[in-house]
């Protein structure tokens, strides 16, 4: 029996014919020097007789080519010397014919490039698991009950209990940590984190030592871990970072020390969100927001656990409350899973549009070679063998394809990752290295090269057996007419074609509309001009809202004395976001009850921004605390409330807003002005929502001032300097945020289903230029075959016209299928951009009909195009030439 070592080299022999023949021609050389020398000994002949010793010998070993062709048999593996020759020759045919080659590998390498690119974004998301230890068994814990909000009292359930089957419980409350020392604090977005947070994610320190149990307790200084970027940015790099102390004060627990101690560098580390700049100890009780669960357990029996503990420490619970348990990773993809699903659905009908187009065109190219597989036959090739022969052309074709596949979609991924995150408005798991290539990939791409060989197989595998010899070799390769299953074939991958791309089609034109749509909505202000700002007050320092105000006060005074002319305004909400919603009322006859936003602005806010006044005044300036409670509402919200009185001078009362308390009576507000809808578009849940807040009712921001201030500057020179200058003058302690041009903010928060559109677009103009070349090639390829039937026709009288409606009239019906299904497809794809879609239903009339007509002349132009050509040739010409 062969040895693996034997069989090894055996291969490695083959596999390097060259230098196995080299070794063993030198070997052959030796062998018949010794049968020479040996006969020269026995005759002891002089030089003629070595000549004559020298050939007789050669004779006697059979001859140097045919030994060494009998040694390879024996010393090699004869099948893969065979799959050598088959390679070479399938090789050659290809290369003979570079134009086809050329055609057929860019397609098909264009098509792989699109489907892999979307493949490598679906694999970072939805496929490959999320960096953390033990990915599979991180769970989100939802504990919401459906209305609006959480059980109350949480955080003081003995979470311990749930050990049995909890290995980590995860919690973390997010934080604004600003750094003092500076001439201004220094923002740096944070977390006050559970050991579990820990644990689970698995933080190592780079520089210094993770946070531990001691640093929990009570006690003590606040030791914070900080990121490799902080450490980088604001600290260049201080290899004495360890043990050094950080003057802070944090947004949303002013009584934490200001004292921070860090105790170590963050490693490389991804979370769900950006607050990891610094980490410090949690040490108020909490709730799990995710868990871990022990190895074995499952989720199912874990969520009636969570559901037993939460029921039996807080009465009272709605009937049917329970808590869910849903993996991280589906809980984070989740909002952009039908986006993603709808691209990949495009990419994968880009890749088999290709792989039908060079179908088709294998089809053409196999029936032009009839005649060459018919002398093979003739020869005594079998059909098995002539079957390997065209399965490695188109192996070959396959592989190439992939490869350049692989390439260019490495290349077009590299600077991708800013522009995925930026538009999916999440981040990638793992960093922007979540696209590179790994395994899943790979076996992707050899999936796809699979595929694309197994379909340029089937074509001319299909010739090959429907090929008879005696009438292929009588006809000499002329005037071959073709099966009718060849051609069935053919016919079903052109209308598999039109379908795909009609229905790529369909769905960019609803992204176009729907972005044009969403462009052309007014929303309400005007952002060009305007430059936006936050400001943020210490806890500490402005203790209730009469000490806000007063700072605000200050505030728009200066400012007011520097902008020359400009505008300023204040709010406690931005324009392109949600602002808090809550139960309005009006107290007259009709009683009516709705939910609006709740807005909170200084007196110059409309006229900043733009908004228009529509019915009484804005807000005055002793519109402050102390005061009588006013409002602003939206013109929709007066109709809503007051459909048949004028709103200025109605009383509405407003709860207050926000969480449990959302019922409770509010005071009531003097209605002073209507102002002009403010139509908001969200993306903060991965879906288009139109008109969020036409419903909104503006209180003054003076009489309940919070802590934290968006500033607005509209025709104002220099206005980041000067504000931030004039905030220290104020308060060195207070915030300003990075800032922002309102009408970029805007173009950003719109730029989505733009973006989606071009995607699609891409896709759609691809597929429909490869569904239009394939309906083009299957009219000329016919054309081509019935040239004597044409000018037969042509002689006995038949015009040209009536030359070309033969064709279109034969073509029309697979056209028509093609559409058909095409408008199924869709439909489907409709659906699955539901989310995205603004103004637009997912089966438009108009844009279907549209799209479906413009793309039905186009193929019906592919039709007539070539029989018109064929029916202006000379017929003399045509039957001269038979």
């Amino acid at each position: 029996m062969t040895t693996l070592r034997e069989w090894v080299i055996r291969l490695w022999g083959t596999l390097r014919p060259s230098r196995r023949d080299a070794e063993l021609e030198e070997e052959l050389r030796g062998h018949l020097e010794m049968a020479v020398e040996h006969a020269r000994r026995r005759a002891d002949s002089t030089t003629d007789s070595t000549e004559d010793a020298r050939r007789a010998a050669a004779i006697r070993s059979g001859g140097m080519a045919q030994t060494i062709d009998a040694l390879r048999d024996q010393r090699g593996l004869p099948w893969l010397d065979s799959v050598r020759r088959d390679l070479c020759y399938a090789w050659g045919a290809i290369a003979r014919n570079p134009g086809f080659t050329l055609v057929a590998t860019a397609t098909l390498g264009a098509g792989l490039t699109l489907s892999l690119t979307v493949v490598t974004v679906v694999n970072a998301y939805l496929i490959r698991p999320l960096p953390y230890p033990a990915a599979d068994r991180l769970y989100s814990v939802g504990l919401a009950t459906g209305g609006p909000g959480q059980p109350r009292g949480l955080a003081d359930i003995d979470w311990t209990a749930l050990d049995g089957v909890v290995e980590h419980r995860i919690a973390w409350d997010l934080d604004m940590y600003y750094l003092l020392g500076g001439s201004y604090p220094e923002s740096a977005p944070g977390a006050w984190v559970t050991p579990g947070f820990l644990q689970a994610l698995g933080l190592r320190a780079e520089r210094g030592r993770a946070l531990e149990a001691a640093d929990f307790r009570p006690e003590g200084s606040t030791a914070v871990m900080i990121s490799h970027r902080l450490w980088v940015g604001r600290f260049g790099s201080d290899p004495d970072i360890v043990g050094r102390t950080l003057k802070a004060y944090v947004s949303d627990r002013p009584d934490e020390p200001e004292t921070l101690t860090v105790v170590g560098v963050l490693a490389d580390f991804w979370h769900l969100n950006i607050y990891t700049d610094i980490l410090g100890p949690l040490r108020a009780p909490s709730y799990p927001y995710l868990v871990t669960l022990r190895d074995g357990v499952d989720p199912g029996s874990a969520a009636d656990r969570v559901t037993a503990l939460v029921r039996n420490s807080r009465k009272g619970l709605p009937e049917g409350w329970r808590a869910t348990l849903v993996p991280l990773q589906v809980r984070y993809v989740e909002e952009m899973r039908p986006l993603l699903k709808a691209v990949a659905m495009s990419a994968a009908l880009v890749l088999l549009i290709a792989c039908a187009n060079v179908a088709v065109l294998l089809l053409a190219r196999s029936a032009r070679r009839r005649h060459e597989i018919a002398i093979r036959l003739a020869l005594g090739a079998s059909r098995g063998r002539l079957a390997r022969l065209l399965a490695f052309e188109a192996l070959l074709l396959g592989g190439i394809a992939t490869a350049l596949g692989l390439g260019a979609s490495a290349v077009l991924t590299r600077g991708l990752a800013p522009l995925v995150e930026q538009r999916l408005g999440r981040r990638l798991p793992g960093g922007e290295s979540a696209l590179a290539l790994d395994g899943t990939l790979l076996l992707v791409a050899l999936a796809g090269g699979v595929l694309v060989t197994l379909v340029l197989t089937l074509a001319p595998l299909l010739t090959l057996w429907s090929t008879t010899v005696t009438p292929a070799l009588k006809s000499g390769g002329r005037g071959i007419t073709e099966g009718r299953g060849t051609r069935r074939l053919r016919s079903a991958l052109i209308a598999c074609e039109i379908a795909a791309a009609l229905a790529l089609l369909v769905g960019s034109a609803l992204m176009i509309q729907s972005s044009l749509q969403l462009l052309g909505t007014d929303p309400g202000f005007r952002a060009s001009g305007v430059l936006t700002t936050s400001v943020g007050l210490r806890a500490r320092s402005y203790p209730d809202a009469v000490n806000r105000a007063d700072f605000y006060t200050h505030l728009l005074r200066r400012l007011d004395e520097r902008t020359r002319g400009g505008l300023v305004a204040l709010s406690d909400a931005w324009p392109l976001q949600q602002s808090r919603s809550a139960r309005v009322e009006s107290t007259d006859e009709y009683a009516t009850v709705t939910e609006a936003g709740v807005v909170r602005v200084s007196a110059g806010y409309f006229a900043t921004l733009g908004i228009p006044l529509r019915d009484g005044a804005s807000f005055a300036e002793q519109d402050r605390a102390g005061g009588e409670p006013v409002a602003v509402v939206s013109e929709s919200l007066a109709h809503r409330l007051w459909p048949v009185t004028r709103a200025v001078g109605q009383r509405l009362r407003i709860s207050n807003s926000g969480g449990r308390e959302s019922n409770a009576a509010g005071p009531l507000h003097l209605v002073v002005g209507v102002v002009g809808d403010v139509r908001q578009v969200d993306y903060d849940d991965g879906q288009v929502q139109a008109d969020a807040h036409q419903l909104d009712v503006y209180l003054p921001l003076l009489q309940d001032a919070g802590r934290f201030a968006f500033v607005y500057t509209r025709d104002f020179s220099d206005a980041p300097a000067v504000l931030r200058s004039t905030v220290s003058n104020l308060d060195r302690e207070a915030s300003v945020g990075p800032p922002e041009s309102l009408a970029s903010a805007l173009v950003e928060a719109r730029n989505g289903p733009r973006q989606v559109a071009w995607v699609l677009s891409v896709f759609a103009g691809f597929a429909a230029l490869l569904a239009l070349l394939g309906v083009y090639s299957v009219i000329a390829y016919g054309v081509r075959q019935r040239e004597r039937e044409i000018g037969v026709r042509l002689m006995v009288g038949a015009d040209s016209r009536a030359v070309t409606r033969l064709f279109v009239k034969e073509g029309s019906p697979l056209v028509a299928c093609g559409l058909a299904v095409g408008i199924i497809g869709a439909a489907a794809l409709g659906q699955a951009l539901r989310s995205q879609l603004f103004g637009v239903e997912p089966m438009e009339p108009s844009v279907l009909a549209a799209t479906t007509t413009l793309f039905a002349i186009c193929s019906w132009v592919a039709l007539w195009w070539p029989a018109r050509r064929a029916a202006l040739v000379d017929p003399a010409s045509l039957l001269r030439d038979e």
